[in-house]
């Protein structure tokens, strides 16, 4: 009986990466992953980041932002400070006047505190930002991160070919020796893998915060976070969902290897147990249930997968009906992500990386349900 329902969950999980490589292949397979004749574009911009207690990341930050290729007339970018306690907003103060685009700052404490309203997350960060701003096209990163030279010019020109709604880019570690660190860049790249498969078959289910960008009429028509202010998280996922559900929304991934957006791995083993956490925290707030309800079969699916391993030692069936096919499944799904961004050095570790997913997928998953999470000092 046991047997027959973890093969009967194999069989759902191998559907399901069929359907992920599929949409994979229909997003990236048809176009240049490097598209080196990228030109500054007319479409006015508006750069968005909101930051909280990031005063070690910002000089890099503002070495990316200066090295774009795209014209200072079309775009304005707007520093939203949320409540820091470091010197962020000092840092970000002095480099105003030596930026050559137009930078402005928000200081939430300051301009809340005026009108005696004091709760705040990144949201609400977020929303304060677009609606001081004017561009046409939203572009939201964070702080912590740091981009190539066309990363603003390959989103411009994303945006004019596909005239999407909606368009969120990979987010990616740099490359390592250290295996967990190389693990987590595995990790990162299957979720990338992921989004862009999603979206190849026409659901989205996933975006990250640190690249992504959508239009102002898009943000106007779903409704922003009206409604979802107080949720510290997800500021990504719930807003594309809402931008999905629109009549004939169009969101796109940008395929192309320049509009990376780069981010070092969470510092260590707790840092990343922390930023999981939240991340399947998210799952019951999510308005789109298909969303809730596949996470929750991955779940179990991985669940059953530990269990599996530990009863393969009395019955070699285990290993031969759902751990071995599992890791086919995922060296099939995840070898030709890893050669599109140059990662082919860990494909004779997805063995490893594929059996080292489950336990964390189940245990981080076991964890947020039963445990809340602090995000920068917010509770959940």
């Amino acid at each position: 009986m046991l047997i027959s329902l973890l093969i009967t969950l194999s069989i759902a999980y191998f559907i399901f990466m069929y359907r992920m490589r599929k949409g994979w292949e229909i997003t990236t397979g048809s176009i240049h992953k490097t598209d080196t004749q990228v030109q500054p574009e007319s479409t006015k911009i508006a750069l968005i980041i909101a930051c909280r207690n990031e005063e070690g990341n910002l000089e890099r930050l503002f070495d990316s932002i200066q090295r774009q290729n795209y014209p200072t007339e079309n775009l304005e970018i707007v520093f939203v400070d949320d409540f820091s306690t470091d010197n962020s907003p000092e840092l970000i103060s002095a480099k105003i006047p030596l930026s050559k685009f137009k930078i402005n700052l928000i200081e939430l404490s300051k301009i809340m505190a005026e009108e005696g309203y004091t709760k705040h997350n990144k949201k609400i960060a977020l929303s304060r930002g677009i609606e001081s701003s004017s561009g046409e096209l939203i572009i939201c990163t964070d702080a912590d991160v740091w981009m190539g030279e066309n990363w603003l010019a390959t989103i411009a020109k994303k945006y004019e070919e596909t005239k999407a709604d909606f368009i969120t880019g990979p987010v990616l570690f740099p490359a390592s020796k250290s295996l967990w660190t190389q693990f987590l860049e595995y990790d990162q790249i299957n979720n990338i893998a992921f989004t862009a498969g999603s979206i190849g078959i026409g659901h989205a289910s996933m975006s990250n915060g640190a690249n992504m960008a959508f239009t102002r009429s898009a943000w106007t028509n779903a409704g922003g976070y009206n409604g979802i202010e107080d949720k510290p998280s997800g500021d990504d996922m719930m807003l594309m969902h809402r931008i999905q559900k629109m009549p004939n929304s169009n969101i796109a991934f940008n395929e192309n290897n320049q509009s990376i957006v780069w981010t070092d791995c969470p510092s260590d083993f707790s840092a990343f147990i922390h930023q999981r956490v939240r991340w399947f925290s998210k799952v019951f707030q999510y308005e789109d249930s298909s969303v809730t309800i596949g996470l929750g079969l991955g779940y179990l699916y991985h669940f059953g997968i530990i269990l599996a391993l530990f009863l393969s030692f009395f019955n070699s069936q285990y290993l031969f009906f759902l751990i071995m096919p599992k890791i086919l499944i995922d060296s099939w799904f995840i070898l030709s992500p890893l050669n599109y961004y140059n990662r082919g050095d860990l494909v004779l570790k997805i063995p490893l990386f594929s059996l080292l997913s489950s336990f964390y997928i189940a245990g981080i998953g076991s964890i947020a349900l039963f445990f809340p999470y602090r995000w920068k000092g917010q509770k959940r």
